[in-house]
């Protein structure tokens, strides 16, 4: 079981195991539920606000509250770029060191404020211990890539790592060519090319995104939550594309002060998209930047807009499935017309919120609920077919789906659920001993139902 060339915004699974961001660090799962391996390397930040936490909890005021649920609320809820991973399958990239954006202090060497720049670290899938490092925050320019400040998890493609960056005033797409060398532990990164694709100034938005660029049909479309979306030819080495849209002015009057501290929090961040990865199928490009309160669908070949739709109270794109682009909205599930942007079903699936990320399998589309359930959808007909509530006390967050088996990540734990031709084969060896449970009968009926088998 293996996933390569992929970002997550959840854990994923390589050769069967589970790959997460922790709190503080990274951890890997194996299929029974036990903790394979653990990075060495912790969140400075997190190891600050928890050694923190008791001096402040008995002090906490307007003026001082407390570090760590300033850090939660970021890493857990918002922050993208700390909590995107991507993997070529051998090993598993992470961005690191970030701080928290929006802080501001007089002390640079406190671990809670933001950085001028960041690291990009590759840790071993089979171990987690790590291979190599890029970028430093530290003032030292004989690190490579000292100054740049990495937007999100590199993209695996080809044979390359296609990282994008932020440094001087623009957002630039790194070329990385990474060379094993038998004589070291660690590997050398090099730069084999890199070609700026947006100016812009700095923004805490941007850095919380977790940007990385999509690859199809030799196009790699580089999102950059600075009013533009640019695709870049990566055998010409140059720009074949750009595309601007607009960005709508916004007012934050939030803040929170700690100490000499202060943070701005960014009070309209949660009226945007979720999520501002792009997806291409079918030679056309749909993009979401969180900079943006509408959809986008764009040529892939020239970046031509095809058509865009207002933001409404839709959240995210699951994904495109058969030519129909699957919104994921607040209290409904809607597919639109890859080619027009016309509604592609009779009409929307009303559901309630959702609790994350959701999943395909097959025509299927599994959507965690914050009712504690997982509503099955068909993507074709937009029938809800099932609503199973979860095995567990906790709500259900973000889904991995791989091979038939469901993973999910809350912000306490990963679950995993076996696949469905194994429940299946369970059930009926059960029913060969008594035919007329009911309970086994029901479940083998809600089990079905889930698979789509609605016959």
């Amino acid at each position: 079981m293996k996933l390569t060339g992929r970002t997550e915004r959840c854990g994923f699974l390589v050769f069967i195991r589970v790959i997460v961001r922790g709190l503080g660090n990274l951890k890997a799962i194996n299929s029974d539920g036990l903790v394979a391996w653990e990075t060495a390397i912790h969140d400075p930040a997190y190891m600050h606000a928890m050694r923190h936490r008791n001096s402040l909890a008995n002090q906490r005021t307007l003026t001082r509250p407390d570090h760590l649920r300033l850090f939660l609320s970021q890493r857990v809820w918002r922050d993208l770029n700390a909590g995107t991973l991507s993997s070529d399958g051998r090993y598993v990239f992470a961005v690191e060191e970030l701080g928290l954006v929006g802080v501001r202090t007089t002390a640079s060497s406190d671990p809670l404020a933001p950085t001028e720049s960041n690291v990009l670290r590759a840790y071993e899938v089979s171990s987690g211990k790590a291979v190599w490092e890029v970028g430093t925050h530290r003032g030292d320019n004989s690190v490579p890539f000292a100054g740049h400040y990495f937007l999100g998890p590199p993209l695996p493609a080809c044979g390359r790592l296609y990282v994008l960056a932020e440094i001087g005033g623009q957002v630039v797409l790194l070329a990385l060519d990474p060379h094993q060398d038998s004589n070291t532990e660690k590997w050398e990164v090099d730069l084999e090319w890199s070609i700026a694709i947006a100016n812009t100034r700095r923004d805490g938005l941007r850095r919380l995104s977790g940007l990385s660029p999509s690859y199809a049909d030799g196009m790699l479309v580089c999102p950059t939550s600075a009013g533009a979306v640019a695709a870049v030819d990566p055998l010409r080495r140059q720009l074949g594309w750009g595309y601007e849209y607009q960005v709508p002015e916004t007012k934050d009057t939030r803040q929170v002060v700690i100490g000499v501290m202060r943070a701005s929090p960014g009070s309209d961040e949660f009226s945007r998209w979720a999520d501002s990865s792009v997806i291409a199928d079918s030679g056309r490009v749909v993009v979401t930047p969180r900079d943006s309160r509408e959809l986008h669908c764009l040529d892939l070949e020239s970046g031509r807009l095809i058509w865009k739709k207002p933001r409404g109270e839709w959240l995210y794109v699951a994904g495109i499935h058969d030519t129909r682009v699957i919104m994921i909205g607040r209290s409904r599930v809607e597919a639109l017309q890859l080619n027009s942007g016309a509604g592609a079903w009779p009409q929307a699936t009303p559901l309630d919120m959702p609790a994350g990320r959701a999943a395909f399998q097959g025509r299927l589309l599994h959507v965690p609920l914050t009712t504690g359930e997982v509503a099955s959808i068909d993507t074709i007909t937009g029938r809800l077919l099932v609503r199973t509530r979860a095995p567990t006390a906790h709500v259900l967050g973000n889904l991995v789906a791989v091979d038939g088996q469901i993973v999910s990540q809350t912000a306490v734990g990963v679950y995993g659920f076996p696949a469905a031709s194994e429940v299946s084969r369970e059930i009926e060896s059960q029913l060969q001993t008594d035919s007329g449970d009911k309970e086994l009968l029901v479940l083998r009926a809600r089990q079905r139902f889930q698979q789509g088998d609605i016959d």
